[in-house]
């Protein structure tokens, strides 16, 4: 069942390159769900891939916020925290 992990894996860096963010980030957390269903919590793959998970979503929340704050500052308004926009990604992954 590695090989589904690193498929998932693969498929979302793919993914995150061509800047299909939300769809990158659902991959990724197939690959961690997957990893923790058939592997189980302590194998090192899945520590790996929750831990890819969190890199990859602080990654694209900072592009998200960067690319929010470059339009808001044509508009003047005040751009979301960090943490926030990093919670708000995540509870739509699971969704």
């Amino acid at each position: 069942m590695i090989v589904l992990c690193i498929a998932y894996h693969n498929i979302a860096v793919e993914q995150e390159f061509l800047k299909q963010y939300q769809a990158s980030l659902n991959s990724y957390a197939k690959a961690a769900q997957s990893a923790s269903k058939y592997l189980g919590e302590p194998h090192p793959m899945t520590q790996n891939m929750n831990e890819v998970l969190t890199q990859a979503t602080k990654k694209i929340a900072a592009i998200i916020q960067k690319t929010m704050v470059r339009g808001q500052m044509q508009q003047s308004r005040v751009g979301i925290p960090m943490q926030e926009l990093e919670s708000l990604i995540r509870q739509s992954d699971l969704e």
